[in-house]
């Protein structure tokens, strides 16, 4: 489809006949614009759009405009804020905590709800929506977030699992209509934050019975913007939901924008040409070889008006590495991990492949991007190709004579992930004589190769869920591999009792610079296990034409579309 013809159809999508009139931006309280389509592209696909299937950015970005949760974060500090709960308050030692919801909140209307019409969200949609967090389903994959921590949460899962009724789930307590109460087993530090977590958004039974294994292509929620088209790997049309319950300080309605429009081009080099061209009015993340180009003329131009658009560059709370299955009869051994790990060098990777976007990856497994965390104590693997030769000679393969050749699978999609690769595969066979064979995989094939077990060598990464360095490290616990619960986080298949026992002490640990030394020694473990290759720690970059206002950046991309609005006048000189 060419891009005019594109362009066509949305239009069509968007105001009906193709002869109707785009409607004129329109002004609102306190200088703000209301109306206009905010365009953005996706390099990646989307896995899924159901809640608890949600496992990679690019369906969280979509859906996160679609659904709520009661715990939404603020989109500049991301501090924990009222979403669809306008309040909320904790018994003395933090074990209970009771949330007010917002009154009048209505879903999205669906063929799914009696006569089309949403009706609305109450109490009881909470507890359903606790219980299938709860419940074993090939489509859930969000139980290890609250596996040990809710109250009687473990039980329900097992006797489900079991094929067997279980008693009320005693996690999550419905006081009234607009009133729940939810029970942890232990005082949670991260709470609040989890609660921000995609697992919690809130969705109604009526969706999960009418569509059961569709609800991967649709979305059905409360919030600002409702799917309108979803057309897999094309387009995703996200329409303004005109019954939203949100309002801004100057007493306009939320959200601004009348649409946000979601293509999926593949190739960075076409979507920067795109955005130049203004076709889109965001682009996040550069092509490699032409970061320095963008970057540089930016730089030189500073913020003179004559630059149509305007970076913003932070370092991101996501790590990017390469995992090794230790139930592989190669990379069980931690000599062969190390060995590994000390053949790249990271900070030549970081300098020359990645043009300087980033941090070389000699820390642990959380991004020294924390405050307060420790990171500058982690002993990371630099790079000692002689002392690598040594390990590997070690393990019984001097100079690489007889190591077997190793499949490396990484993905697709533009992200500059080839590149990286093919660098790695010349420094380990230049450092340790070891052939390594690229398999390029679409992310879809790539994560479900991992998640089964059946990926030896592969890329992965981990983009903070939540703000805090837990997130990252319950990605190798050991106990989670007990039942298929959080078998697809562990998928490197480490276990270490002293990592778990270290782990659930951390969790329970309320005085920040205590929890913050256990964390510290646990990424430690990591590397001095060799666990996996830290590769390095992302810098987000994104430009922005500077029309678009109300759009704050923050260290996990968590966008939120609600404030965001269009300069018409600044939008018509870039034009020019």
């Amino acid at each position: 489809m060419t891009r005019l013809m594109f362009s066509i159809v949305v239009s069509i999508m968007l105001f009906g006949c193709a002869g109707e009139q785009k409607p004129a931006l329109r002004e609102g309280k306190g200088g703000i614009q209301l109306g206009g389509v905010f365009r953005v592209n996706e390099v990646m696909d989307i896995r899924s759009l159901n809640p608890l299937e949600i496992t990679e950015a690019t369906g969280y970005r979509v859906a996160s405009q679609v659904y709520e949760r009661m715990v939404r974060f603020d989109q500049a500090t991301l501090e924990p804020i009222p979403g669809l709960a306008e309040s909320w308050e904790a018994n003395e030692n933090a074990t209970e905590w009771t949330f007010r919801l917002r009154k009048g909140v209505m879903f999205h209307d669906d063929p799914c709800f009696k006569g089309g019409e949403g009706r609305e969200l109450m109490a009881s949609d909470v507890k359903y929506c606790f219980e299938q967090l709860c419940t074993p389903s090939p489509y859930n994959q969000m139980f290890w977030l609250v596996k040990d921590r809710l109250r009687g949460a473990n039980d329900y899962y097992k006797l489900k699992l079991k094929g067997e009724t279980p008693p009320e789930l005693e996690c999550i307590e419905v006081i009234d209509d607009y009133t729940v109460k939810v029970k942890l087993n232990f005082p949670f530090a991260s709470f609040l934050r989890l609660m921000g977590h995609n697992a919690f958004f809130i969705y109604p039974k009526e969706a999960v019975e009418a569509y059961g294994e569709d609800l991967s292509n649709k979305a059905i929620g409360t919030g600002a913007f409702y799917l309108k088209v979803f057309k897999r790997d094309e387009l995703a049309l996200l329409q303004r939901n005109d019954d939203y319950w949100g309002v801004d300080e100057f007493g306009n309605e939320l959200p601004y924008l009348s649409a946000i429009q979601v293509s999926f081009i593949k190739d960075k080099k076409t979507e920067l040409l795109s955005f130049k061209n203004g076709d889109l009015d965001m682009i996040f993340t550069l092509p490699i070889d032409m970061y320095g180009e963008v970057m540089g003329s930016l730089e030189e131009t500073g913020e003179k008006e004559v630059m149509s658009y305007r970076p913003q560059v932070m370092p991101s709370l996501s790590v990017h590495y390469y995992a090794f299955q230790h139930k592989n009869e190669l990379f069980k051994d931690v000599r062969i991990r190390k060995a590994f790990n000390l053949a790249v060098d990271k900070k030549s990777l970081v300098e020359y492949t990645l043009q300087g976007e980033g941090t070389p990856g000699i820390y642990g497994i959380v991004p020294p991007v924390f405050k307060n965390y420790p990171h500058k104590l982690i002993r990371g693997n630099d790079f000692n190709p002689e002392r690598a030769r040594e390990l590997l000679a070690q393990a019984g393969f001097p100079n690489g004579e007889s190591f077997p050749s190793v499949t490396l699978e990484t993905a697709s999609g533009g992200q500059n992930y080839e590149v990286i690769a093919q660098v790695i595969q010349q420094m380990l066979k230049d450092n340790l004589n070891v052939n390594v064979d690229i398999k390029v995989l679409s992310m879809a094939q790539q994560s479900d190769n991992a998640e089964s077990g059946n990926s030896v060598f592969w890329r992965t990464a981990w983009l903070a869920d939540y703000p805090d360095p837990e997130n990252f490290l319950s990605l190798f616990l050991g106990k989670d591999m007990e039942d298929e619960s959080g078998a697809y986080l562990n998928t490197v298949n480490y276990h270490s009792g002293l990592y778990d026992s270290l782990y659930h002490m951390a969790v329970r640990e309320l005085d920040e610079t205590k929890r913050y030394s256990i964390f510290s020694s646990l990424d430690q473990m990591l590397i001095d296990d060799a666990v996996i290759m830290p590769l390095y720690y992302d810098e987000f970059t994104r430009l922005l034409p500077r029309y678009v206002k109300g759009f704050p950046q923050n260290s996990i991309e968590y966008r939120d579309f609600r404030k965001v609005w269009i300069d018409e006048s600044l939008k018509m000189d870039a034009a020019e």
